[in-house]
């Protein structure tokens, strides 16, 4: 019973939240193939981006008008900036 009030309350905590997370998507021998946009708790990846700035423009479409945390993360996937957006 514990349990699924812990539960409830991290569901509660994340819900709303517009987090994305900006990374390098990388190939089986760990070279970057290109950019990937994931929101937080998603199991699929939201859009994928040649370049970082092609992916920077898709996340502020994919956030449109709501208010949204951008983390970016380096090739080596060390976090760059943290980007926020406001509605």
């Amino acid at each position: 019973m514990a349990d699924n009030v812990k539960n409830d309350k991290k569901e509660t905590a994340t819900k709303g939240r517009n987090i994305y997370y900006l990374s390098a998507r990388k190939d089986k021998d760990g070279k970057k193939e290109c950019w990937e946009i994931k929101m937080e708790n998603a199991k699929k990846v939201s859009a994928l981006a040649d370049t970082k700035e092609e992916a920077l423009k898709k996340v502020k479409e994919l956030a449109g008008k709501k208010s949204a945390t951008v983390i970016i993360r380096k090739v080596d996937g060390k976090i760059q900036d943290t980007i926020k957006f406001n509605d």
